[in-house]
């Protein structure tokens, strides 16, 4: 290969590479020394890409320089260092971008089933087989008598306030019951 068109070769490999070395340099550089390390290349990239310029439009254009194989090398090799250098930044610089946070997951629950609760259950224990005990409106000796129950009777109890248990009395109204007088029994209906 003749030195000529090593020369013009090695010369379009460098322009390419300082133009890649400048923009990315310029798009990357983060503090105001990356400025100016960019700015101190920009003329020789500039100078690159005029000379490359003349080259293609001119077949006769020489750059004046006549560089040996060794000389070649060494250029090639500080090109390489500064490409090198450029990537590194380009790099971290693409470190730098935070990952975007994962949007964040709503769960909808849907409330479980209740439990239903087995009803429970109170035994009338008057001290007397034939003492009937009232059910009363509310729970108080002086509220009004609704109902009277026999010793053993069974009655479902909703509710129990101030030593009374409100129990079901079967056709949709309740009454009140003494504690006195009832056994407790948690058993299933039958």
């Amino acid at each position: 290969m003749n030195n000529k068109i090593f020369t013009k070769l090695f010369l379009y490999f460098c322009t390419i590479s300082a133009i890649f070395v400048s923009t990315s340099g310029f798009l990357t550089a983060k503090t105001p020394e990356g400025f100016i390390f960019q700015l101190v290349f920009l003329p020789i990239t500039l100078f690159l890409l005029v000379s490359s310029i003349k080259s293609l439009s001119n077949k006769n254009y020489s750059l004046g320089i006549n560089m040996s194989l060794n000389k070649a090398f060494i250029f090639a090799a500080l090109f390489l260092v500064l490409i090198g250098v450029t990537i590194k930044s380009v790099i971290n610089k693409q470190d730098d971008i935070p990952d975007p946070s994962p949007s964040p997951i709503i769960i909808v629950a849907s409330p479980l089933p209740e439990e239903k609760e087995e009803p429970k259950f109170l035994i009338i224990n008057s001290t007397s087989p034939t003492l009937l005990v009232n059910i009363r409106s509310s729970n108080s000796t002086a509220s009004e008598i609704v109902q009277e129950a026999s010793h053993g009777d069974k009655y479902e109890y909703i509710n129990f306030e101030n030593s009374w248990y409100e129990v079901n009395l079967g056709n949709g109204s309740t009454g009140w019951v003494s504690s006195t007088y009832v056994t407790l029994e948690e058993i299933k209906q039958e």
